[in-house]
């Protein structure tokens, strides 16, 4: 095994099959590995070729936000997460992250694309989140309170969501109904 870049020839090699495989490159569409045999002369040339590509990246890593990109000559192409685009024209590229509930999306972005690999990351803000709060039997209208992180408190009846700002624990707390237990 023999680290390297680019084109290369390797001499003094003991006659066989050797596999060269190319490391992954952001942005760059890595070319497919390659098998060459060797015979007396004990000498392999080979050349990889990297083909630029537009990558999208989503954070927090892991969330699977959905995008849209579209360029010049119509093209128009969506999806969810993190994707590499591949075979593109030269031009513009606008990337528009779509919305998910509970998080802001960034905001769309133009990027110039050309002969060079290019990242483009959307960061989504967690924000405000909803607490849904649904007593059984359905239509009884249980009364409740919802504490949480920074001295939050809600109170209410029945069925109900809360808007919440803060992640963290929060307990809900229910109160007596005359005929029922009391979670």
């Amino acid at each position: 095994s023999r680290p390297g870049a680019g084109a290369a020839s390797l001499s003094g090699l003991a006659p066989g099959e050797y596999l060269i495989e190319w490391n992954d490159v952001p942005a760059w569409i890595t070319p497919d590995a390659q098998v060459l045999e060797v015979e007396g002369g004990g000498t392999a040339a080979f050349n990889g070729t990297y083909e630029p590509a537009l990558m999208l990246m989503a954070t927090p890593d892991g969330f699977e936000a959905p995008w849209s990109v579209s360029g010049p000559g119509g093209f128009s192409q969506s999806g969810q997460g993190d994707a590499i685009l591949s075979s593109l024209a030269s031009g513009s590229y606008t990337v528009t992250w779509q919305a998910v509930d509970g998080w802001t999306a960034p905001t769309a972005e133009t990027v110039s694309f050309s002969d060079s690999g290019l990242i483009v990351q959307g960061t989504y803000a967690q924000s405000q989140m909803t607490v849904f709060i649904h007593p059984e039997p359905a239509g009884i209208d249980a009364p409740w309170t919802v504490t949480g992180p920074g001295g939050f408190s809600a109170a209410g009846t029945g069925q109900s969501t809360v808007t919440v700002a803060n992640a963290g624990p929060y307990t809900l707390v229910w109160d007596a109904v005359d005929g029922y237990e009391t979670p």
